[in-house]
């Protein structure tokens, strides 16, 4: 019995609210403007570890320098992780934040 009451009294308060759509707040435009600068430099990361990678790889394969060649392997393979995970989880996280 309480408990309708406290349902229908929310309902009444929920009904008198005015639907307005969201706003900014003064200065977002700066927010978007870093988080454009950190989404280039991860992908300028993901690009110099892999070629960074490739050049230690053909360095160390060329030269007979086992650990260089594995390093550059490893490089290459972070690269590859670091733009999988850049391509899955940004459009995630625009879908999330509803941009």
């Amino acid at each position: 019995m309480a408990g309708d009451r406290v349902v229908q009294l929310a309902d009444l308060l929920l009904a008198q609210l005015p639907d307005s759509p969201p706003v900014a707040p003064p200065g977002s435009e700066q927010i978007t403007l870093v988080i454009g600068y950190l989404r280039w430099l991860a992908l300028a990361g993901i690009v110099g570890c892999f070629v960074s990678g490739l050049i230690m790889f053909t360095g160390g394969r060329v030269f007979d320098h086992e650990r260089f060649g594995r390093v550059g392997t490893y490089l290459m393979m972070a690269a590859v992780g670091g733009a999988f995970l850049y391509a899955v989880f940004l459009p995630l996280l625009t879908n999330f934040a509803g941009v």
